[in-house]
Formats: structure tokens, sequence, C-alpha cells
């Protein structure tokens, strides 16, 4: 019988990003992470950006507070655990942006595209038309509070490579 594994790919990133931050102390120049997350699948994809929301901003939670009739009032909210917003605001500024690829290796770039994601309190921001990669922009404002994704240009377009590189 095979065994169940629970992927949890927020932590592992949010782990990645908070110790790679701490590396390097204040920098003059724009800091990007780079993570290749890997899993059983080398698979990212549109759910998987919940996954970084939470990783980045904190775990999505909904409160639920009795009211002294009995009654019950939720609302919707981050954790206070996220690699580059906690309860106290923004986080690790000396990082400019995160550089996510899944799976990428030399026999994978034509078909699997890193994405800049910027970080949206840096204290040196990375220009946003500097990498010729897909971006995608942290919305800080609740409700949304959500991650913006620019449309995707190919790695394989961006290279001049056809789809099926190497083969």
């Amino acid at each position: 019988m095979g065994q169940v594994e629970c992927v949890e790919t927020a932590t592992r990133l949010r782990n990645a990003v908070v110790g790679k931050a701490s590396k390097y102390g204040h920098l003059d120049v724009p800091f990007i992470i780079a993570v290749n997350l890997k899993d059983q699948l080398n698979y990212f994809g549109p759910d998987d950006w919940i996954d970084v929301q939470n990783a980045l901003l904190g775990d999505e939670i909904c409160l639920v507070s009795v009211m002294t009739n009995g009654s019950t009032v939720s609302r919707n909210c981050r954790n206070g655990n996220g690699a580059w917003w906690g309860p106290d605001g923004p986080r690790h500024t000396q990082v400019s942006a995160l550089l996510l690829a899944c799976g990428l290796g030399p026999w994978s770039i034509a078909s699997e595209t890193p994405v800049v994601v910027h970080h949206p309190r840096a204290k040196m921001p990375l220009s946003a038309g500097l990498l010729p990669l897909p971006k995608a922009f942290l919305d800080l404002q609740w409700p949304r509070n959500e991650i913006v994704y620019t449309v995707p240009q190919t790695a394989s377009a961006i290279f001049t490579l056809p789809n099926n590189w190497p083969r």
C-alpha cells in the first residue's frame, strides 16, 4: 500500500524566503531571492498561487467571534506569519523580489517559466521592466490581499527556443 504525504508548499516556500533573506544583511542594490520549488509532480499551477500568498503574506485564516447574545461573527484575515508581511506590517524589506520557479532545470527551460514576484514594500525595489519574465505583484488591500499576476510570456519565447526543446 502506498504512503500518503502532506505537501506543505507554503511552509517550504516561506522557510526558503526567510532563510535566504537573512543571509546578507543590508544591501545597497536590489536583492532577488531565487527559489526552485520541487515536488513529486514538478507542477506549479493556478491553485498554487494560494500557497505563494500564504507564504509571503501569511496563512489565510477565519476568525470567529462569539457575541454576548450568542451569535457568531466571522471574518477572513491573515495570520501574522508571512515572509514579507507580519503582525507589525512589512518584513524582510531588504528583499526586492522573489524569482520563483518549479522544477526548473537545463532541460526544462523552454517549458518552465520562472515568475518575478515583487516585494510590495522593498527598500530597493526592482524595476518592473528589468527582467523579461512574467511578473506578480502583491495587493495588500484587504479583502483582496492577493497576488496580481501579469499575462505570462513563456521561457521558450524569451530564449527563442522551440516549445519541445531540447528534443
